[in-house]
């Protein structure tokens, strides 16, 4: 039997008379970053007066079932693939692999020592090459070895480029003479998208690459990285996979001259309740949005981070920052307790920790009717869900992975014209938009992933900081969106960073170019894998 919050208070615990989940609970770990150019850094969690790091290391770690704990679930997601990059004349490159997800309830006693060890992300190849593969997370009792608890979940593989994509995981268990027979969950990874596979011949073209795939959730299997577009005057990248749809395809011009083509467009990452949009050739009042969120409100009782959209659109006129920051990224929900975060605040400065409230949910019909496994509030009609009251609620950012897809990049804006342009940020749950751009002109672009994103704690995923969108920075400059928590991220332009996946996606793939080593894009990272233990 599981013990109630009443016997055991943790810090931020609810005390909601309404709140009935079995595990009030909790404690998560996150892995490394396989991505010398993407810091993950470090943070704790305090859960009955005992500090913990939340990322310990290749080495892992050991966590002790506490005092009067007779039952706990244990969740494990592995690391995304990175994405890849061709490194040499022509070709996009392509998206890494998702990781799978893998969770089961076990009966154990108070003073059990667990093993814990969660995944690396791939790393995204930054000369040419396959990305990395992403690390298998992995829980076993120390006691027996794994006789008695046993949760594993494989990481994705990592992209190349052309059709050479990285694949999504398929490989998780959940076992154990321990286990309770009913109660386990598991969802395979998904393939990242394609990058151009044409040599066109003609200069300087671009060619569009793949978004990463997301990984598995409860929901079931993820959603595959969109194809980037086989390019030419304009270029465009596919956005990443979120758990409930396909990342948006790319489109391009596909011959040497065509101005009346400027007005192509990446694909939008996959969010949680739907596909990015793409595909779409030659029209100027078009925004590829994000794939929905499975609420329409961007808010939660408890956290807001300043999107305007659950899903992303990225503006025309790349000069109004104010709204790129708002409305191209897709909605995140933080993990209902952590309260520092990177928050977008187009009033000024690079953060506002602000607890802003008083907004509402709306649940989407389009998403159809929410697992038991969501943290949602049926008994509160029009409230915003808060801990949950489902009685498998996931807690932490497992349980709010609610947000849209990033916005795709125009090829072409209404302000500067004929840049590369930048795809949103993924909510969680969704993909980072693909990047895009004209070969008429391009910014000489920073590829290091770590210059523009920061690691965000408390959505488990990265995120592009405040201070990239100035008016001649980051948002001219083609770079891929990341994938929220469990997304993929979008692929990048020409000469530019691919998005990074959030836990457990897959990373966006570096674009191409025709002149080869002197401007192709770089792959993004894949996402760390993740460990969460519920008691």
């Amino acid at each position: 039997m599981a013990i109630l919050l009443s016997t055991l208070v943790a810090t931020g615990g609810s005390t909601d008379e309404l709140d009935l989940r079995e595990f009030k609970n909790w404690q998560d770990f996150v892995g490394d970053s396989g991505d010398s150019h993407s810091d993950i850094g470090q943070a704790t969690r305090t859960v009955n007066g005992v500090s913990v790091n939340r990322r310990p290391g290749s080495s892992g770690t050991t966590f002790t079932v506490p005092s009067g704990v007779t039952k706990i679930r244990v969740t494990c997601i592995g690391g995304g693939g990175g994405g890849g990059v061709y490194g040499s004349t022509y070709y996009g490159g392509a998206g890494g692999g998702g990781a799978c997800f893998a969770s089961g309830e076990y009966a154990v006693s108070p003073g059990d020592v667990l093993n814990v060890t969660p995944g690396s992300g791939g790393g995204g190849h930054k000369s040419g090459g396959y990305g990395g593969n992403g690390g298998t997370s992995s829980v076993t009792d120390s006691s027996s070895g794994g006789n008695a608890v046993s949760v594993s979940s494989a990481g994705g593989s990592g992209g190349y480029y052309s059709s050479t994509v990285g694949a999504g995981a398929s490989s998780h268990s959940v076992g154990g003479t321990s286990l309770i027979s009913g109660t386990t969950v598991g969802g395979h990874g998904a393939a990242g998208g394609n990058g151009s596979g044409y040599s066109f011949g003609f200069g300087p073209e671009g060619y569009g690459s793949g978004g990463g795939g997301s990984a598995g959730s409860f929901l079931g299997n993820g959603s595959t990285g969109g194809s980037g577009h086989n390019g030419g005057y304009t270029y465009s990248a596919g956005g990443g996979g979120g758990i409930g749809g396909t990342g948006g395809r790319g489109y391009g011009a596909e011959v040497n001259s065509a101005s009346n083509q400027y007005q192509d467009h990446a694909g939008a990452g996959g969010g949680s309740a739907s596909a990015g949009e793409g595909d779409k050739y030659n029209d100027g009042s078009y925004r590829a949005k994000g794939g929905q969120g499975r609420y329409s409100a961007t808010q939660t009782a408890d956290f807001n981070d300043g999107t305007l959209m659950a899903y992303g659109q990225c503006a025309m006129d790349y000069r109004e920052g104010t709204e790129l920051m708002t409305k191209s990224p897709g909605a995140r929900h933080g993990d209902g307790e952590t309260v520092v975060y990177q928050l977008r605040n187009p009033g000024g400065g690079s953060s506002n920790t602000s607890d802003l409230t008083g907004s509402t949910y709306i649940q989407r019909g389009a998403a159809g009717s929410l697992s038991q496994y969501d943290q949602f509030t049926s008994e509160r009609t029009g409230e915003a869900p808060k801990t949950g009251t489902r009685n498998k609620s996931y807690n932490g950012v497992l349980g709010r992975l609610w947000g849209g897809g990033g916005g795709g990049a125009p090829c072409h804006d209404t302000n500067f014209g004929y840049y590369n342009h930048s795809g949103g940020d993924g909510g969680s749950g969704g993909g980072g938009g693909g990047a895009a751009g004209a070969t008429t002109s391009w910014n000489s672009a920073q590829r290091n992933h770590s210059v523009y994103a920061t690691w965000d704690w408390t959505n488990l995923a990265f995120r592009h900081n405040d201070s990239a969108w100035t008016e001649n920075g980051f948002r001219l400059n083609g770079h891929g969106g990341n994938g929220g928590a469990l997304g993929g991220g979008g692929g990048s332009a020409a000469y530019a960073a691919a998005g990074a996946g959030g836990i457990g996606g897959g990373g966006g793939g570096g674009g191409g170019h025709y002149s080869g080593g002197s401007y192709y894009g770089t792959g993004g990272p894949g996402g760390p894998g993740y460990i969460l233990i519920e008691w």
